[in-house]
């Protein structure tokens, strides 16, 4: 089983994406967990809708801190992956297991303004960027 760690700054979007998308395609082989320095508050509802639209099944998404995944309590990782800027220049824990930093920045969507339609297309094409990706990284691993 691989872990992995998806970290944003407010935890709110893009990593509670990534999380629940992983842990929606590779049950068994990946558990994914995101976090955010500090959480800001509840994931966002457009994150939210996002991942129903697209099928996505998860529990009921909470906003962690990464320092619930500091310590010896912490689980082992094999992987934290920062997905927004702001993520990538924050100091980060010492990890369990040593894991492999991997940046993978991608647009805050919360950030973006305009019409509700358009938010939630914004929402789309961020999620479906951050899949994209998680697909290229996970399936070669996924056959070893």
């Amino acid at each position: 089983m691989q872990h992995i760690l998806f970290l944003c700054a407010g935890n709110r979007c893009q990593s509670v994406m990534a999380e629940a998308y992983v842990n929606h395609v590779a049950a068994g082989r990946w558990r994914a967990y995101s976090a955010g320095k500090p959480p800001i508050s509840d994931p966002h509802p457009l994150a939210v809708q996002t991942l129903m639209d697209a099928g996505v099944l998860f529990g009921l998404p909470q906003s962690k801190s990464w320092f619930e995944f500091d310590g010896p309590s912490a689980p082992y990782l094999n992987f934290v992956i920062p997905l927004s800027v702001a993520a990538v220049e924050q100091d980060s824990p010492i990890w369990q297991g040593h894991p492999q930093i991997l940046h993978w920045p991608f647009p805050d969507p919360a950030h973006f303004s305009g019409p509700e339609e358009d938010q939630r297309d914004h929402f789309r094409s961020v999620f479906v960027m951050i899949k994209e990706r998680i697909d290229q990284f996970i399936s070669p691993l996924m056959s070893c």
